[in-house]
């Protein structure tokens, strides 16, 4: 169930990110898409280490902390501007 709510939040992401792209026509990332992905990766890595599948568990921390270091740049960039 857990990796059911992962995978809604991920796709939640994308499909906002898709309408900023190609209905409004922005062409910069989402900072929503940042911030679902995230929940998703840690909603993944949750249900990896009770599944005892540590590697994959690793992966998605490695996940999470590229999200936040790129939500990070993207949301201090749009306070410089």
């Amino acid at each position: 169930m857990i990796y059911i709510i992962g995978g809604i939040l991920a796709l939640a992401g994308w499909a906002v990110q898709g309408y900023k792209t190609w209905i409004k026509k922005e062409r910069i990332l989402s900072p929503i898409l940042l911030m679902l992905y995230g929940a998703a990766c840690v909603l993944f890595t949750i249900g990896d280490f009770l599944d005892n599948d540590i590697f994959a568990g690793i992966l998605n921390i490695v996940c999470i902390v590229l999200a936040v270091i790129v939500l990070a740049g993207l949301l201090n960039k749009k306070r410089a501007a």
